[in-house]
């Protein structure tokens, strides 16, 4: 091989090895960009990342063709005065997973990258002020935590989706007294005409 010919196969060789190098970079950049940092923080573009994905969860839950969140929301046992297999009141379902479309969402888009989140129901309350519902509730959220949010509207004659009370209607609920023999459900019937209550699904994701 000549002179010049071995100079040039010096110099595609280092150019190869730069450009590898250059892709290296990236990738290691891009992977810590995405990953969570120390102690459950994340820096400004993962934060903006996870609240996009935090708000098409809920899309995607909402439009849902079965079990979609409308459903979740009214997954209640109006005689144990919680959510389906939830856990208890105060953490709705946990480190468990919420019933339907929204559950299999978290478990999958977040729980399986080891973020953590909770689910809050927020609705009007009766005198209107608000009324919460821990739907999951794993902690306080972090400082850099993201939230997103869904409204979705209940009606009068829907029902809720426990086998308990298949064809009781929300507005025959109590919303004030867990013991009652009506049976319970937390939401208040606290707009006029057919609408029952418009709830806000508040997902916070850290």
């Amino acid at each position: 091989m000549t002179d010049r010919l071995r100079g040039q196969a010096f110099t595609l060789e280092g150019f190869v090895a730069s450009a590898f190098l250059l892709t290296a970079l990236l990738f290691a950049h891009q992977s810590l960009v995405l990953s969570p940092s120390t102690g459950g923080t994340v820096d400004a573009e993962t934060q903006t990342q996870l609240r996009h994905q935090a708000q098409d969860v809920l899309l995607t839950a909402s439009s849902a063709e079965t079990e979609d969140l409308s459903y979740t929301v009214r997954r209640w046992n109006p005689d144990r005065a919680a959510f389906i297999n939830a856990t208890n009141r105060q953490a709705g379902y946990g480190d468990g997973v919420p019933e339907g479309e929204l559950g299999e969402l978290l478990v999958s888009v977040f729980g399986a990258r080891g973020r953590s989140y909770n689910v809050v129901l927020v609705a009007r309350g009766e005198n209107g002020g608000q009324v919460t519902e821990p739907l999951v509730w794993r902690g306080p959220p972090g400082q850099t935590a993201v939230t997103a949010s869904y409204r979705l509207t209940l009606y009068d004659n829907m029902t809720l989706t426990s086998n308990q009370s298949p064809t009781t209607e929300l507005h025959t609920y109590s919303h004030t007294d867990p013991g009652s023999s009506r049976g319970y459900y937390p939401i208040p019937n606290a707009v006029d005409g057919p609408v029952y209550n418009v709830v806000e699904v508040r997902l916070t994701v850290w």
